[in-house]
């Protein structure tokens, strides 16, 4: 369990020259995804590892409003989300059999920066046009992590062998991997539909 604030503040369009309704506003919320234990026992230790909670805090700006006599509707929001101990996925070895399989691992701070836009539009009577695009710039900013390679040598300094078999080392070698791009994230989308009913 957490406990997880949230405020927003909003201005209410209420018609004019720009819009016919709509409001702006100001966001800022908290979240958490919960912690749990790891499925590779832990390379150095040989226990099961336990990652930690995530935890997010979301600033996000935005306008929501209908245009041309309600015939346009146009959602945007600019955001960042700062995580602390985000559970990202790498790769584990069984130090006792060198099996290989998924561990999840805690990158200490990252975050994500971006833009969404959304926009309905109803030109004729009956045709529905949609559009969405989102831009999406991620990093993590500070994570430690071990990485696995199996070698027939000994492994350098910063590295803990498991010999798995005669002369075949499994080594953990501790990883800095700041800096580096989020997984799985993309940097841009697009969406295009057209309906006529």
């Amino acid at each position: 369990d957490d406990w997880n604030p949230m405020a927003s503040i909003q201005y209410l369009f209420d018609g004019g020259e720009a819009f016919d309704n709509g409001n702006a506003y100001i966001t800022i919320a908290t979240g958490f995804l919960s912690g749990g234990l790891s499925e590779s026992l832990d390379f150095i230790t040989g226990e099961i590892p336990v990652y930690k909670p995530e935890q997010a805090t979301n600033y996000e700006i935005g306008v929501k409003a209908d245009a041309l006599d309600s015939t346009l509707r146009l959602n945007t929001a600019v955001f960042y989300t700062q995580y602390d101990d985000r559970q990202l996925t790498g790769i584990g070895v069984n130090p006792t059999n060198g099996t290989i399989s998924s561990v999840t691992n805690n990158a200490a701070k990252s975050s994500i920066a971006g833009l969404e836009v959304e926009a309905l539009w109803l030109p004729v009577t009956n045709l529905d046009i949609t559009f969405n695009a989102t831009f999406n710039h991620g990093n993590i900013e500070e994570f430690d992590d071990i990485t696995v390679a199996v070698t027939g040598e000994l492994p350098a300094a910063d590295c803990t062998p498991a010999e798995v078999g005669p002369g075949t080392f499994v080594d953990g070698c501790y990883v800095d991997r700041s800096d580096e791009d989020l997984p799985g994230l993309p940097t841009q989308t697009y969406y295009l539909a057209a309906q006529y009913f």
